[in-house]
C-alpha cells in the first residue's frame, strides 16, 4: 500500500511556507494543501514534521499533520481493496468530507457501540462498494446483533479486548455452529467466517485511528481462511468463448474485457484503469493497481482485434460482482459445464459438493488463465511473473494453479514413453 508525505511548498523560504500532504499512485499524484505553514528553519525534511525542539506547537501541528496522513491513507487503501482506483479529485473529495465530519462531529468516548459502528458505515459508503458496505452493514451487524441478545446487554468495545471466556468466544461458536449459511444449516464457510474477523479488526483499526478508544491489541482475533477453488479456462475452452454469438451488448462487452484478462493477465481493477494511453503500436504498457511494476504485454491478434473493435475504450461494468455474473452466464453458454467436485469447510464439518466449471469462473479466472497457459506452452516461470507483475513466487503459485490437472496437461507424454 502506499502512504502520504509532506513537503514544503518552499524549502528555501526565510519566513513561514506552506506544508503540503502529497499522495503518489498508480500514475497519479495527489497534492492536498494542509492549511499549515512553518518556518524551514524548524522541519525535520527526513521525518517531515516538526522539529521537536525550537517550535512551542509541534505537538499540535506534528498530531495534525498524523491526523490527515491516517486519513488519507485510509482511504486510498479502502479504495485499493476493492480495485478500484480513484482519481485525485474523488480522493480529495473524500478526504475533505472526512476531515470536516471529524471536526464537526467531535467524538464522544462515551458514545455507546453501536453509534460509533453507523459512522463507521457511513464513512465506508464514500470509499467501497456497495457489496462491501452490505458485508458491514448487514452481514456483520446482523452477526454481532444476534451474539448480543447472548449477552444481553447492548456490545461494548471492551468486549472485544479478550479471547477467553467472553464475547468473542461467543461469537466464534456462534459463527462456527449456530449462524445460517446459504445452504440453510447451521455453521458459516471458513472464509465467510474469517471474513467476519477482518471486518470487525477494519472497524476498530478506525477507532483506533480516530481516538475513539485506546488502542490494544487484536492478535486474538485471527482471519482465519482457506484456499478457495480457482478455475483456469484451457485455451480451447476461451476459444469457444471467443466464437460465441451474443447479440446482448452487455454480455458482449463482459466477454471482450475477459478475454483482454486471460490474453493479458491483468486484474479487474487493471482492466477498469486501462486508458487509451497506455496502448501503443505494439504493447499495452502500465501500472498495475497494486502499485507494482510497470508491465508491457505484447498485442497479440486476439488482443489488436478487441482494441480495434472498442477503439482502445473498453466498455467497463459497474461493478465487479455484475461482471462476475456476465462471465458466468457466458462460459455456461459456451458450454463449459464439466464436474468438479469442490471439498471445503462448512462450520466445523467438510463438505464436498459438485460445481459445474462455469460455476466457479471469476474475474480471477481470465489472470489465472493467462499463467497457466503460458506455463503450458513452456514459459519459463520468472518471465511469466515479469508479465503478470507477481512480486514472490509464492503468490504467483497460486495464480498458476499448478495442481493436478496442470501438471497431466503439462507431462502427460512422460507416462507413455
Amino acid at each position: 500500500m502506499n502512504s502520504s508525505n509532506f513537503y514544503l511548498k518552499d524549502g528555501k523560504a526565510k519566513s513561514n511556507t506552506s506544508i503540503i500532504l502529497t499522495l503518489n499512485y498508480s500514475g497519479y499524484r495527489l497534492r492536498i494543501p494542509t492549511g499549515k505553514a512553518i518556518n524551514p528553519n524548524l522541519w525535520n525534511k527526513q521525518k517531515q514534521r516538526a522539529k521537536a525542539n525550537g517550535y512551542p506547537q509541534n505537538a499540535d501541528l506534528n498530531d495534525f499533520l498524523d491526523e490527515m496522513a491516517t486519513i488519507i491513507n485510509s482511504i486510498y487503501n479502502d479504495f485499493v481493496r476493492n480495485n478500484i482506483t480513484p482519481p485525485p479529485t474523488k480522493l480529495k473529495k473524500v478526504f475533505f468530507d472526512t476531515l470536516k465530519r471529524n471536526k464537526t462531529k467531535p467524538i464522544n468516548k462515551k458514545t455507546n457501540f453501536w453509534k460509533i459502528f453507523d459512522e463507521f458505515v457511513e464513512y465506508k459508503k464514500q470509499t467501497v462498494s456497495k457489496g462491501v458496505v452490505k458485508d458491514y452493514n448487514n452481514s456483520l451487524r446482523k452477526h454481532l446483533k444476534e451474539v448480543e441478545k447472548q449477552l444481553n446487554r447492548k456490545l461494548r468495545f471492551s468486549d472485544f479486548k479478550n479471547q477467553h471466556k467472553g464475547f468473542i468466544t461467543k461469537f466464534d461458536f456462534y459463527l462456527n455452529n449456530v449462524a445460517q449459511n446459504s445452504k440453510g444449516s447451521q455453521g458459516l464457510m471458513t472464509n465467510t467466517i474469517g471474513k467476519q474477523y477482518k471486518n470487525i479488526k477494519s472497524f476498530l483499526n478506525y477507532c483506533f485511528n480516530k481516538g475513539i478508544i485506546e488502542r490494544f491489541s487484536l492478535i486474538h482475533l485471527v482471519t482465519i481462511s482457506e484456499e478457495p477453488y480457482n478455475v483456469f479456462l484451457t485455451n480451447s475452452e476461451l476459444d469457444r468463448i471467443i466464437k460465441l454469438k451474443i447479440e446482448d451488448e452487455k454480455l458482449d462487452a463482459a466477454r471482450d474485457l475477459f478475454i483482454l484478462s486471460s490474453n493479458t493477465g491483468f486484474r479487474f481493477g487493471d482492466l477498469m484503469t486501462l486508458k487509451p494511453v497506455h496502448i501503443q503500436d505494439r504493447d499495452i504498457r502500465k501500472r498495475t493497481i497494486k502499485d507494482g511494476p510497470i508491465v508491457t504485454i505484447p498485442i497479440n491478434s486476439i488482443v489488436r482485434k478487441i482494441l480495434k473493435k472498442h477503439n482502445n475504450n473498453i466498455p467497463k461494468p459497474d461493478n465487479i460482482t455484475e461482471f462476475n455474473h456476465d462471465i458466468r452466464t457466458i462460459t455456461k453458454m459456451a458450454k463449459i459445464n464439466n464436474s468438479i467436485e469442490v471439498i471445503y469447510t462448512l462450520g466445523k464439518t467438510k463438505e464436498t459438493e459438485v460445481f459445474k466449471k462455469y460455476e466457479l469462473v471469476s474475474s480471477h479466472t481470465g489472470r489465472r488463465s493467462f499463467c497457466s497457459n503460458h506455463y503450458l506452452k513452456g514459459m519459463p516461470t520468472e518471465a511469466i511473473m515479469v508479465f503478470s507483475g507477481h512480486k514472490s513466487v509464492k503468490s504467483f503459485m497460486k495464480y498458476l494453479k499448478l495442481n493436478s490437472e496442470l501438471a497431466a496437461n503439462k507431462y502427460r507424454d512422460v507416462f507413455f514413453q
